[in-house]
């Protein structure tokens, strides 16, 4: 549930949006709208483009693509298993 209304409907409460809306704030149960943007902006968007074709022959082989992970070269005993 996003949003007062949705409460109210799914709780089947009969109450105004704005008098559900005080009561979550009160009970510090409060939520924001999200603000809906594009995922990836034009400006993004071209400099990816400009990328790709600026590395397209580029030997990629010596590339060690890592997906947010920690690569521990050494390793201390208190940190191995």
């Amino acid at each position: 549930m996003t949003n007062a209304k949705q409460v109210k409907t799914a709780l089947k409460i009969k109450a105004s949006d704005r008098q559900m809306s005080k009561l979550l704030n009160e009970l510090d149960i409060n939520y924001k709208k999200v603000k809906t943007q594009p995922f990836i902006t034009e400006k993004h968007k071209s400099r990816r483009i400009l990328f790709a074709k600026n590395h397209l022959k580029y030997d990629w082989t010596k590339t060690l693509f890592v997906d947010e992970a920690s690569i521990w070269t050494y390793c201390q005993p208190e940190f191995c298993l």
